[in-house]
């Protein structure tokens, strides 16, 4: 089995261009982050789910922030984003997913993200 890598995840903006947050002079996306195909095992270092590069999200310079609003994964997991690692872990019960955990097929995470 391979680990979950940021090419075998899918993004799909969902607003297109983004929308300028004039208070804090940033733009926001959402975007539907779609991941696991019932094989790949969830990552252990660095720990999470790799995102590709800003640009995939929709911003043009950097992504400051990746806020989860809602999952659609049939799961009680709690996902967080790890700013330091770029990563969206997922813990279950209270722990962080084991690496030899296999993430539910296709998998979707819905987030706004911010940045410029």
């Amino acid at each position: 089995m391979a680990v979950l890598a940021a090419a075998t995840v899918t993004f799909l903006n969902t607003y297109q261009g983004g929308r300028l947050f004039r208070a804090y002079k940033r733009r926001g996306n959402l975007v539907n982050v779609i991941y696991g195909n019932g094989v790949d095992t969830y990552p252990t270092a660095p720990a999470g789910i790799a995102l590709p590069p800003f640009g995939a999200f929709g911003m043009v310079r950097f992504l400051e922030y990746l806020q989860i609003i809602d999952f659609n994964t049939g799961d009680v997991n709690v996902y967080k984003y790890d700013v330091t690692n770029k990563t969206i872990r997922i813990y279950v019960a209270g722990a962080e997913m084991t690496g030899a955990s296999v993430p539910v097929n296709n998998s979707k995470v819905i987030c706004m993200a911010i940045g410029w």
